[in-house]
Parts: structure tokens; sequence; C-alpha cells
């Protein structure tokens, strides 16, 4: 149970920081996208 729960919180933690990345990746997108647009 204490292995369950441990790898629980990886997983967790794992996700997280998964999911911050992924919102940085997004933010620069629209960010370089932004660009693209004034310079069209």
């Amino acid at each position: 149970m204490k292995a369950f729960l441990f790898n629980f919180n990886n997983s967790a933690r794992l996700a997280m920081l998964l999911l911050r990345n992924q919102q940085k990746g997004v933010e620069t997108m629209c960010f370089i996208s932004e660009k693209k647009m004034k310079i069209l």
C-alpha cells in the first residue's frame, strides 16, 4: 500500500510538471503566432 501511494504521488507530480510544460508550450505558440500576425 505504501508503494502504491508513493507511486501515486510521483505520478501526480509528473502530471503537474507535464501540465505546466504544456501550458508554457501553448503560451509560447500563442506568442509566436501573435508575432507572425503582426508581421503579416
